[in-house]
């Protein structure tokens, strides 16, 4: 008779709790995390931003890599000591779904259009609103 490895689910099936957070852990990929506190976040390319820091430091850092907050960027650990920028020492633990839900919130939402917004809390560029604006006040004016 053959015996074959249990799998996780057969070893933990009496600790249900357990077994949820090492499927959590396994499907999320955490990763750790920096808080950068930049005085000003300058665009260099649609690839890389230059990052001053408030004291002083500054280096390019690849967008691809990083989360942006609206005072912040969250820079994976591993680049963040490799860089010269100054950084808060606690660690944030992101999936990997959670870094390209965020890696994408700064690009409109309108389809066709690849600009990247203002704020990422907007869902679409400057130029895109103010289009989708004027077509609501000509709308408005030719109901009333």
């Amino acid at each position: 008779m053959k015996t074959y490895p249990m799998t996780i689910q057969e070893a933990l099936k009496d600790q249900p709790k357990l077994l949820e957070k090492v499927e959590e852990t396994i499907e999320m990929k955490k990763q750790p995390y920096y808080r950068v506190k930049y005085a000003s976040l300058k665009s260099i390319s649609e690839k890389a931003w230059i990052v001053r820091c408030y004291d002083g430091s500054q280096d390019m850092l690849p967008k691809s890599q990083c989360l942006q907050s609206l005072d912040s960027l969250l820079v994976p650990a591993w680049l963040a000591e490799k860089k010269t920028i100054q950084y808060a020492h606690k660690k944030i633990w992101l999936s990997s779904a959670a870094a390209v839900t965020e890696e994408k919130s700064h690009i409109c939402e309108n389809p066709g259009c690849e600009d990247e917004k203002d704020d990422p809390a907007d869902e679409y560029c400057e130029e895109c609103t103010h289009a989708m604006w004027d077509g609501l006040s000509a709308r408005a004016a030719e109901e009333y």
